[in-house]
Formats: C-alpha cells, sequence, structure tokens
C-alpha cells in the first residue's frame, strides 16, 4: 500500500490540474429565486473534487513546512467562518454547498504545500490541460455552437441563442466568443492568462542551440502561441487587462532590479528575462493584430456590461449595511439581493462583480480581513525570494489575479475560480 502510495503522488496532482477545466459534476439540489431556477442556486460536486479528496487521503499525513504554518492557521480560520456563516445565511442550504467547494479547495492548496508535490509538473498539467478547451473553443468560434455533454459537463452554446456571449458586427453577424470547457468566456480567459504566465517558470534559451533545434523551446512557443490564441478568441476583456498588468508588475521588478547592488541576488540573466517578456508581447501583439477589428467591435460592445457593472457597485452598500460584520453568508449574495428587491426577473440576481465587494457581502468585513491576512502571510514569504524567477512570475500571477477579482466574481462564486486562486497562491507560497 505504501509503495502504491508513493508512485501515485507524483501524478496525481498534476492529474488534477490536467483535468480541472472540466465541469462535470453531479447535481444534489437546485435551490430557486423568485420562484426560478438560477446557476447560483445549484448545489453540486464537480467530479475533480472528488479527485482532490482522493488524493488527500492518498497523500496521508502531510508533509508542510514551518514556514507555511500561519498560513495554514488562516485557512482554517476561513474555513471555520464560511461554515458558521451557514447559522445566518438567507439560504443554509446554497450556504453549505458553497463552504463544500471551498473546504476542497483549501485541501487541493494543502496538497500543493505538501513537500512531496512538484508544482513545477503541476504548472505543466495545468497548462496542457487548456490545449483541448483551447481546440474546442476554436470549434466553437468557427461553427457558430456546440453541443450539450452531460459526461464532458458541456452546455449547448449557440451563437444565435440569447444569453450565450457574443458579439456582433455591424451587419448584424452574432459570432460567439469561446468558452472552451468552462462556464463562461471570462473564466477561460482567466485560466488562459495564469497558463500563459505559468509558462514563464520555465527558463528558454534559443530556437537553435548547438547546430540543431532545442526541443523545449519549440515546445514553450507553441505552447504560448496556442495559448494566445485561446485569449483572443475568448474576447475577455478583465483577462487582457489582467495579463497586462501582470506582465507590466514583472517588467517592473526587473527593471527596478537593474541597480547594481540590487542585480547580486538576481539568479541567471535579467536580460534573459527581458528577452522572454518582450517576444510573449511580440507573438501578443502580432497575433493581436489579426483580430484587431473584431476586438475594437467587443471593446465598443462593453458599454452595456460597464453600465450594469456600475449599478451593482451603486446598490452594493444598500444589500451590505445590515450584515457588514458577518456578511449575509456564504454563496448568499444574489438571495440578499432578492431581500431588498424582489421585483426583478430571475436572471437580474447576480452576485456584484468585484470579488472583495463580494466577500464583504457574504462573509462580512471580517471574512476580508481574515483572507486578506492568509493571502499577506503568503506574499510576505514570496518578497523574501524575489527577484528569482518563479517568485518575481508568481508575483505576476498574483497581480492578475487581484485584477480578475476587481472586475468579476468567479475567483469567488465558482469551484473552478477557488481552485485558480489556490494554485496560484500555493506557487506563490512555494516557489524558489
Amino acid at each position: 500500500m505504501i509503495k502504491i502510495r508513493t508512485k501515485l503522488i507524483p501524478y496525481i496532482t498534476p492529474a488534477i490540474f490536467f483535468l480541472l477545466p472540466w465541469q462535470m459534476r453531479y447535481i444534489f439540489d437546485q435551490q430557486l429565486i423568485v420562484g426560478e431556477q438560477f446557476e447560483f442556486g445549484v448545489i453540486s460536486l464537480y467530479i475533480v473534487e472528488l479527485l482532490v479528496v482522493l488524493a488527500f487521503i492518498v497523500y496521508g499525513r502531510l508533509r508542510i513546512c514551518r514556514a507555511h504554518k500561519k498560513t495554514v492557521g488562516f485557512s482554517f480560520l476561513i474555513l471555520c467562518l464560511a461554515l458558521i456563516s451557514t447559522l445566518w445565511a438567507v439560504n443554509g442550504a446554497v450556504a453549505f454547498g458553497q463552504f463544500v467547494h471551498i473546504l476542497v479547495a483549501m485541501m487541493l492548496f494543502l496538497l500543493l504545500l505538501d513537500s512531496r508535490t512538484n508544482l513545477r509538473w503541476v504548472a505543466i498539467g495545468f497548462v496542457a490541460g487548456l490545449v483541448i478547451p483551447i481546440g474546442l473553443g476554436l470549434w466553437q468560434v468557427i461553427v457558430g455552437g456546440s453541443i450539450a455533454s452531460t459526461w464532458l459537463g458541456l452546455a449547448a452554446r449557440d451563437a444565435q441563442t440569447l444569453g450565450d456571449a457574443v458579439f456582433a458586427l455591424d451587419d448584424g453577424t452574432r459570432i460567439l466568443r469561446a468558452y472552451g470547457s468552462f462556464g463562461h468566456p471570462n473564466t477561460f480567459g482567466g485560466y488562459l492568462v495564469i497558463g500563459i504566465l505559468s509558462l514563464l517558470i520555465f527558463p528558454v534559451s534559443s530556437l537553435h542551440r548547438q547546430g540543431s533545434i532545442d526541443r523545449r523551446s519549440v515546445i514553450w512557443w507553441t505552447a504560448i502561441i496556442i495559448l494566445l490564441i485561446g485569449l483572443i478568441i475568448t474576447y475577455s476583456q478583465s483577462a487582457w487587462i489582467a495579463l497586462i498588468v501582470g506582465l507590466a508588475s514583472g517588467v517592473s521588478v526587473l527593471i527596478y532590479l537593474r541597480h547594481p547592488e540590487r542585480a547580486k541576488r538576481v539568479e541567471g540573466s535579467i536580460q534573459t528575462r527581458f528577452k522572454l517578456i518582450a517576444g510573449a508581447f511580440t507573438v501578443l501583439i502580432l497575433l493581436g493584430s489579426v483580430f484587431g477589428v473584431l476586438a475594437l467591435d467587443r471593446i465598443g460592445q462593453g458599454q452595456s456590461s460597464i453600465t450594469e457593472r456600475a449599478d451593482q457597485y451603486q446598490e452594493w452598500p444598500s444589500i451590505a449595511s445590515d450584515s457588514m460584520l458577518l456578511g449575509a453568508g456564504f454563496g448568499n449574495y444574489t438571495y440578499a439581493i432578492e431581500q431588498f428587491d424582489q421585483a426583478r426577473e430571475w436572471w437580474q440576481y447576480q452576485p456584484v462583480h468585484n470579488a472583495p465587494m463580494l466577500i464583504v457581502g457574504e462573509l462580512g468585513i471580517f471574512g476580508l480581513v481574515l483572507i486578506g491576512l492568509w493571502a499577506a502571510s503568503i506574499d510576505k514569504l514570496n518578497f523574501a525570494r524575489l527577484p528569482a524567477r518563479a517568485p518575481t512570475v508568481a508575483l505576476m500571477m498574483g497581480c492578475a489575479l487581484l485584477v480578475i477579482a476587481g472586475l468579476d466574481h468567479y475567483l469567488w462564486t465558482q469551484w473552478a475560480g477557488l481552485a485558480l486562486v489556490v494554485y496560484v497562491m500555493a506557487l506563490t507560497a512555494r516557489v524558489e
């Protein structure tokens, strides 16, 4: 048994992240809002979550270094608050269902902190797992839709269906944005951004070395081009902004380290890293120019989305003020809106597109402080390792996540978002 466990451990977490983009799940219950079914009332368990629990059992007693003791402590406090919030939640069933998701996410986080987990293999699994969804996304854009599949966790998509994410050309043509295997193009875009930045962890030399082609460099450049194509066809504005801010933060760190006294701590060549980032920008610009007209059209159509989010920000104080300290209960922000205003259509009950504001609405200021302390304990470890390559890339990922958190809610409301957060934070805590 011990030998089997030892053989499984190196492969099980990379396999989890390879399968993470697929949204297969078992639905236990469907809670209603104003008498109608909606996504944020679904109580379910994803197949990948079961794999995380299995991995937790296979690992047995975790081997986490003492430096992460404070981080682990904050993780348990967050879980305790999320569980206790079910007692005062407007809808206790939804709150408990969301608690299960964050519980499994924290289990995954602890597995990634375990010294037996090879984070570079996990990063490879994460990036490789996005290739098939990108192929599916290209098919969705070209054909204008895709069929549903219960076994793959895919919903039917059609560019002509109201509610599916599209952008329309001046002649009225509707083009479906790439969903891949995800529930929304923005979630797909967020994964692709972190995938692109994950590739920067791996050193890359010239494509030609000693008179022959360097296979690793070919694979690296092929992967980054594929991921950039995937990002382009999602037409996710939040993802593009996150990528630009993430890369800019990395460049800023490298510029700061050009000072001779600071450069002594640099592992490897700063010039090589500048070339990597400059090369990535070059490929991005070349690919972006191909889709430039469509991208501009997509940005122009974003005005209604901006107006909708502005309205959500304006109503947030009224909804959150009644339970500012402890919140309305995990996963219950939409039900808090229902208590505030019951005259809306079911599809108008949406979480505010800002994760920190949503956390306050559901777990209160106390919850936001706890999560802030959790993140700060991790960032403190990473800052001490700068300006090494991997910690710098982890910083870039963290900055990208901050942008996404300020522009969308899926990092908090969806299992896929929670898993993405713990992936980035575990890398930030452990990479050397």
